[in-house]
């Protein structure tokens, strides 16, 4: 089977959904007051003060995790390909009015990426940064799914150590 990225319908747009990155949020703010402010010394169950810590720490390390692929991966390697190959959309809202031309597909342009496309190189460059993209993007779902069970987990530590005290 020949592949024809040209033949993709809504190629563009597809792979603008690529150019996107996430970050892992940042809990850091919570953390540092409860410990700032002395109020995690109030907790009297040793068990959840260090799951809360350790919950810190993993989040912690999670959002590095999840900084590095960004950094290291996307934007240098995935990205870059992306911008050669694309018309990155813009948002019209971000736009003043004498600006709205740069929203217009220019043909001249569609026509030399659709020839670029054609490059077995290219394609493969293509394919590459379109599966890197998603390994990426798999490992960050990893994380975040690992962090809310643990999240979860936590939460209900600390519920039942409340209604025990009520």
């Amino acid at each position: 089977m020949h592949k024809d990225f040209t033949k993709i319908d809504s190629l563009n747009a597809k792979l603008n959904l690529l150019t996107l990155s996430y970050y892992f949020p940042d809990i850091k703010n919570t953390y540092q007051e409860l410990v700032a402010t002395g109020q995690l010394s109030l907790i009297e169950d040793l068990d959840i003060t260090t799951r809360i810590i350790d919950f810190y720490l993993f989040t912690n390390d999670n959002a590095i995790t999840f900084t590095k692929n960004n950094d290291n991966v996307f934007y240098k390697q995935v990205s870059p390909f992306l911008n050669q190959l694309i018309h990155v959309n813009l948002d019209e809202s971000f736009l003043e009015d004498d600006e709205l031309n740069l929203l217009e597909v220019d043909n001249n342009i569609t026509n030399y990426i659709n020839i670029e496309l054609q490059k077995p190189k290219n394609k493969l460059t293509l394919l590459n940064a379109i599966k890197t993209n998603i390994l990426i993007q798999e490992g960050n779902y990893y994380l975040i799914e690992e962090t809310l069970i643990l999240g979860n987990e936590l939460t209900k530590q600390i519920d039942k150590e409340l209604d025990s005290i009520n």
